[in-house]
């Protein structure tokens, strides 16, 4: 029996999953915390849960969240972007709309090509290794990108050619990652996949030596952000292209779970974030624009994806009037701390002088994270002894005032700062108080759930309702949000405050003058743990089908298995003067007066480019699709016009059943 892993490492959870690679058969499933500080810890645990420890494992391919959280959290290796053609003003003036680092940052490099890709400024080489030499010690990774580079990328090539002599610090041109028009977003794609690329390389290192010591040996893929999968070695240099690995692979998931659904709307539900997006006539619908996370605005395929924060691990905040509802931050749940912690019941038992403030701040509690990591040179003597304190206890913020007096905002500090954690009331501890979970501790959830509703004469039951309902709400707002806005009429639509308007009307319901349902053929599928809980909900509010399929909980892993190596070449045949220039992503491939052989010679090299581009991915026995776009002019369409697009692609099952029968 050949065997493929699939594992998807989310925000809170990392899942795994066991095919059959001949049968397809689902043969187990696995799921454990997510080790944000050494993600190949979970990943180890993955492959020790499916209980696979020889050679017959043929394939592992994995979605990660590696990259988004790193944009996310702003963390990385230093980058040194380069810029060809470019200006501070233009960086200062514009870049800050797509998340672009300071000018000041940047080193502007003298060169420059023009929108028809001609040198119009030459390229300084002495000045520019002088200057390299200058700063490159002090940096881990290099982005080089050049306006109208798509054209011409000859000064990326040069200057990266310099790099390589001087230095085997990884570097990446913007023209190899996108041939976008907007050079800013090709500047912020090639800047952070310099961020991204030796702590990507570091986690596929620890990766590849935990299957070592398994006996596993076969390829290892990796998810991209469009659903298409790229082999470990080219993923090693394009790490940015992981961006929305995770979303992208539970839609395949969710896809390959539901056969017989045409059209739908995916949800994935995690513990932190919930993802949406749409499949169409069984294709998933892209973003061409590029991935967005957090801010950047990168040049990077991607699925068309909306994130809103909004998972059974966010905390559960309360109002002046001790209200819950939901907030922006994932915490601990109080269930999952009260297992090494089970002192934090104390507090809600009335025993011994615990203090409390008579506040829901009473049920959030601090502790140190991760203290044998900590650069402690960072931090005040005041601060170091707090820290010191509060190693191997969790106390609320009354029982800490009580101790240690006014220390309010140094805690948020070295909370802010990762140093301590946070556990509180979450959607996962009401999951439990209404026995619809029970993987934890329901006492500690229950004890607190409890106090804080008496607080205001209600009962933790009442308040697990109303969590539950604001839940099922945003979940309603997303989908309603999301086809709003594929409808031509409504995608003008930026007012975020009308359109939550009108969705909380469809949701809540009227006083008896007018009703509005959302009404699509689109069906909602539920990706995630906690799909089968929420999704089934929402029948209530929409006419479509609300599906969680088996092994829902597992989607995003089983996704990871089933994309497919892609890659695409596109030409341009365009008349000027008396002849046909024959353009390529990168420029003039060549000129010929004859239409036809322009378009033939066309069809032949935008296979050539599919195919290479197929090869560096890992793919070795393609699928092509050609498609000719006539965009022919004039009278009688005499002025002739061509897009050639081929797309070469192949399942890496089916590639892992090919390389098992040679």
């Amino acid at each position: 029996m050949d065997l493929a892993i699939g594992i998807d490492t989310g925000g809170t959870y990392t899942d795994g999953v066991l095919v059959d690679v001949s049968t397809g058969n689902i043969i187990n499933t696995t799921k454990t915390p997510t080790t944000h500080d050494d993600l190949s810890i979970c990943v180890r645990r993955i492959f020790e849960e499916l209980s696979v420890f020889d050679n017959r494992v043929c394939l592992v391919s994995i979605s990660t969240t590696l990259a988004t959280n790193a944009c996310a959290e702003g963390r990385g290796a230093r980058c040194k972007l380069i810029l060809f053609g470019s200006s501070p003003k233009d960086v200062d003036e514009l870049g800050p709309d797509v998340g672009l680092i300071p000018s000041n940052q940047i080193y502007f490099a003298k060169g420059a090509v023009n929108m028809r890709g001609d040198v119009i400024e030459a390229f300084d080489e002495k000045g520019f290794t002088e200057d390299f030499l200058s700063f490159c010690d002090n940096y881990d990774a290099f982005g080089v990108v050049q306006v109208w580079g798509m054209k011409n990328p000859v000064l990326e090539k040069k200057a990266k050619e310099i790099i390589k002599t001087l230095s085997d610090k990884p570097v990446v041109c913007g023209y190899e990652l996108s041939s976008n028009l907007n050079y800013l977003r090709r500047a912020v794609s090639a800047y952070l996949n310099g961020t991204l690329t030796p702590i990507f390389n570091d986690f596929m290192d620890s990766v590849k030596l935990d299957m070592n010591n398994l006996g596993i040996e076969c390829p290892i893929f990796v998810v991209r952000g469009d659903g298409s999968v790229m082999s470990e070695e080219y993923a090693r240099t394009r790490p940015v292209e992981t961006l929305l690995s995770g979303p992208a692979a539970s839609v395949l998931g969710a896809r390959a779970l539901c056969p017989e659904v045409n059209d739908a709307v995916v949800i994935d539900m995690g513990g932190t974030t919930s993802d949406i997006a749409v499949i169409k006539d069984r294709s998933i619908l892209i973003s061409e624009e590029g991935a967005s996370v957090s801010g950047f605005l990168t040049s990077t395929r991607a699925i068309d994806i909306t994130t809103e924060v909004l998972g059974c691990d966010v905390e559960v905040l309360f109002d002046n009037q001790s209200v819950p509802y939901i907030g922006r931050r994932r915490i601990v749940p109080l269930c999952v701390l009260s297992m090494t912690h089970p002192e934090v019941k104390e507090f809600f038992k009335g025993n011994g002088d615990l203090a409390l403030s008579g506040t829901a701040e009473d049920a959030s509690f601090y502790y140190v994270a991760a203290s044998e990591k900590l650069d402690y040179k960072r931090f005040s003597d005041e601060e170091m002894a707090l820290i010191a304190s509060l190693k191997g206890e969790a106390l609320n913020m009354s029982e800490i005032r009580r101790r240690f007096g006014n220390v309010y905002y140094r805690v948020i500090k070295l909370y802010d700062d990762g140093v301590l954690s946070k556990a509180g009331l979450t959607a996962t501890d009401y999951l439990h108080i209404k026995d619809d979970f029970d993987a934890f501790d329901a006492e500690a959830s229950y004890l607190a759930a409890n106090y804080c509703a008496s607080l205001s004469n209600r009962t933790a039951e009442e308040d697990a309702n109303t969590v539950y309902n604001l839940i099922t709400r945003g979940l309603f707002g997303l989908y309603f949000a999301k086809l709003a806005m594929m409808e031509e009429k409504l995608s003008d639509m930026n007012d975020r405050e009308s359109l939550t308007r009108i969705s909380d009307f469809a949701y809540y319901g009227s006083d008896g003058f007018i009703g509005l349902k959302a009404q699509s053929d689109f069906a909602v599928i539920g990706i995630g743990a906690s799909a089968h809980i929420f999704i089934p909900r929402l029948r209530e509010h929409v006419n479509g089908e609300c599906i969680v399929p088996k092994n829902a909980g597992v989607g995003n892993a089983l996704g990871a298995i089933l994309g497919s190596v892609e890659a695409d070449g596109t030409v341009e045949v365009r008349r000027r003067e008396e002849a046909y220039d024959i353009i390529g992503p990168v420029g003039l491939i060549g000129r010929d007066p004859d239409y036809s052989s322009a378009l033939a010679r066309a069809k032949k090299e935008a296979e050539a480019i599919a195919l290479e581009s197929f090869s560096q991915k890992g793919g070795f026995d393609a699928k092509l699709e050609t498609r000719i776009e006539d965009r022919s002019t004039g009278l009688l369409s005499l002025v002739h016009s061509a897009v050639v697009r081929v797309k070469a692609t192949q399942g890496i099952i089916d590639m892992t059943r090919e390389i098992f029968r040679k």
